[in-house]
């Protein structure tokens, strides 16, 4: 991650992407939409080239069609998009403390580390294919304050559903970070949530 990312993911709370990740990220999103639109587009340039409305499909048809896909799209965005946003952990550890405690838990839990840097560390879990094909584990180090985010690993394959283990992977880091057994509640840099899904 760059500097102005992980500044920009502080200022909105949510975790900033790569154009790439983005792309990745929001594909479930895109693909319905794009599904939804395909056959009043169709009917549009059948329109534009017949100056009629006499297709195979009547309108109310293309609507029936098209409805469900574009719905589905708004949601899956507003979920894709609620993914990104950061958990604020309060712990008493150094950053020295933290970066070494993230390497821990990712040797415990059979994760890679990507990154281990003084403002960020990146860990990456293996589950296999289930639903998935691994999650990426964000933890920010800004200005005394830690910041940790799961989503479906944006760098693989596109995914949207984590079977329950990104929300898992944010409160074990929770865990491993205040030295509480209990899972207890994750503060989100939104000033109304306190989600931490």
């Amino acid at each position: 991650m760059t500097a102005a990312q992980i500044r920009n993911s502080i200022q909105t709370g949510r975790l900033q992407l790569s154009r790439t990740q983005k792309l990745n990220h929001y594909f479930p999103a895109h693909g319905c939409l794009f599904a939804g639109l395909m056959v009043p587009g169709i009917t549009i340039l059948d329109f534009l080239r017949d100056g009629s409305l006499d297709s195979v499909l009547s309108l109310w048809q293309v609507a029936l069609f098209s409805l469900p896909w574009t719905i589905l799209s708004g949601l899956l965005y507003w979920h894709l998009s609620r993914v990104l946003l950061l958990s604020r952990v309060e712990t008493v550890l150094s950053v020295a403390e933290i970066r070494e405690v993230c390497v821990r838990l990712a040797t415990l839990k059979g994760w890679s580390v990507q990154n281990n840097r003084k403002t960020f560390v990146v860990m990456k879990t293996h589950p296999g294919f289930s639903w998935n094909w691994g999650e990426k584990i964000t933890v920010l180090l800004y200005k005394g304050n830690v910041w940790v985010n799961s989503i479906c690993d944006p760098d693989f394959e596109s995914a949207f559903y984590s079977s329950g283990r990104n929300r898992e992977n944010r409160l074990l880091i929770y865990r491993f970070l205040t030295g509480k057994r209990g899972f207890g509640k994750l503060v989100v840099s939104s000033v109304s949530e306190e989600s931490t899904k």
